[in-house]
């Protein structure tokens, strides 16, 4: 891969838009913590992919939500629950 162009505060900030509207109490990862249970998850390199968690989105029950974004591009590769 080469040199990231999303930095921590941009991907940050793509994660936040995912929300209508916007919500703070995003926590941001360098890899995806342990006790995070998504399905495929493993695909996701931490090299290549920027982890955040944040509030679970209104009406649905679950543990956190989970948005997975590409360090190189800032796409969104995964916006979900995290089974904890």
């Amino acid at each position: 891969m080469k040199h990231p162009t999303i930095d921590r505060n941009q991907a940050l900030r793509i994660a936040q838009q995912q929300y209508t509207p916007p919500k703070e109490a995003f926590e941001i990862y360098d890899e995806m913590p342990a006790n995070w249970i998504i399905y495929g998850g493993d695909r996701y390199n931490p090299d290549e992919h920027w982890f955040i968690q944040g509030p679970i989105r209104d009406g649905i029950i679950g543990g956190s939500r989970v948005i997975i974004i590409s360090r190189e591009t800032g796409e969104v590769v995964y916006d979900g629950p995290a089974g904890e």
